[in-house]
């Protein structure tokens, strides 16, 4: 955070807006990379390319289907962006089982309850 607000002190003042959304991007990636190293750490070996590939095929399914509702209406794109998201993940099979399993474990006490009944 420190890092932040000195850069954008020094650097705004000269490249406006402009610097300030290359140093936030720049500590998105930072946070994202150190996420991923910690979780790695944790988890042992991780497919990245893909998990975040279908990750990635889901959310452009779910801006397709958003930009035609759009052409609707406005409240109908924020039903589509809730619903249509989660279920292209579960429907591609983004995570593994072990991450599933892994995950299921910081869901709230009913969810994984809900899902217990659901496995058996």
């Amino acid at each position: 955070m420190a890092f932040t607000v000195v850069a954008n002190l020094l650097l705004t003042a000269h490249y406006s807006y402009v610097a300030s959304a290359w140093i936030l991007i720049g500590g998105e990636m930072l946070l994202a990379l150190l996420f991923a190293v910690d979780l790695t750490r944790q988890m042992g070996a991780i497919g990245w390319g893909q998990t975040l590939g279908r990750l990635a095929l889901a959310g452009l399914g779910t801006t397709a289907l958003a930009t035609a509702a759009a052409l609707c209406h406005s409240a109908v794109v924020l039903v589509v962006l809730l619903l249509v998201y989660p279920l292209l993940v579960i429907r591609l099979k983004a995570f593994t089982p072990r991450e599933r399993e892994m995950l299921g474990s910081l869901l709230p006490a009913p969810l994984r309850r809900l899902r217990a009944a659901e496995a058996s």
